[in-house]
């Protein structure tokens, strides 16, 4: 982290909390998808990890608000700002929504001076949260059958120019962070095999048991 950072003890934290988070979520993930637990032990895990969600959530905003709501790079630094990004979208739908106001504001101010790649999965989780299309086809969703589907995006055949204009690269298949490598066949398809499509119903109840 640089010596000029105007917030380096939050944004230490920031980083720690986002550790800890990716463990437990890949933890929760090696449950479900490769150990397959039963639905009871799923269920403690589940509301362990909800808990532990809700709080590393609680302390994010609150140290939004110690840096007073400007997670800028000279403010917390690149890495930090990723941390936030996440763990908001991973804790709540307002969660989600007060730390992506606080990215725009920033990025209405520099581009330079943001994290501008956190701004799309942000947006894009709040459209899917709220059963509406996503407009840069950041996030993926899983079927009964484990296979990752790309929630409908607008304007499908420009997707690429708009990543570009927030520095992410070109639509890819997913790479999940929290199921090894080696356990994500759908990684060597190519995207025009992807499967496009909104969300069914017992989908977005799966989700609201989370969010």
């Amino acid at each position: 982290m640089g010596s000029n950072m105007k917030y380096p003890r939050q944004a230490a934290e920031l980083i720690d909390l986002l550790a800890q988070d990716q463990a437990q979520w890949k933890e929760y993930a090696k449950a479900e998808f490769i150990d397959k637990l039963s639905d009871e032990k799923l269920q403690a895990l589940k509301h362990d990890l909800r808990k532990s969600v809700a709080w590393r959530g609680r302390r994010a905003l609150q140290i939004l608000g110690e840096i007073k709501d400007q997670p800028s790079l000279d403010a917390i630094g690149s890495e930090a700002a990723t941390a936030l990004s996440v763990l908001a979208t991973h804790d709540s739908l307002e969660a989600t929504k007060r730390v992506l106001a606080a990215f725009e504001a920033c990025y209405r101010l520099s581009t330079e001076n943001t994290q501008a790649a956190s701004i799309p999965a942000m947006v894009d989780w709040i459209a899917v949260l709220e059963h509406r299309p996503q407009t840069f086809g950041t996030i993926w969703l899983f079927d009964d059958n484990d296979f990752p589907f790309l929630p409908v995006v607008e304007d499908f055949a420009n997707i690429n120019t708009r990543r570009e204009r927030y520095s992410i690269g070109p639509l890819k298949w997913p790479k999940s962070m929290a199921i090894p490598e080696e356990d994500q066949l759908w990684l060597k398809q190519p995207i025009e095999d992807a499967i496009m499509r909104a969300p069914t119903k017992a989908e977005l109840q799966k989700l609201s048991e989370f969010y």
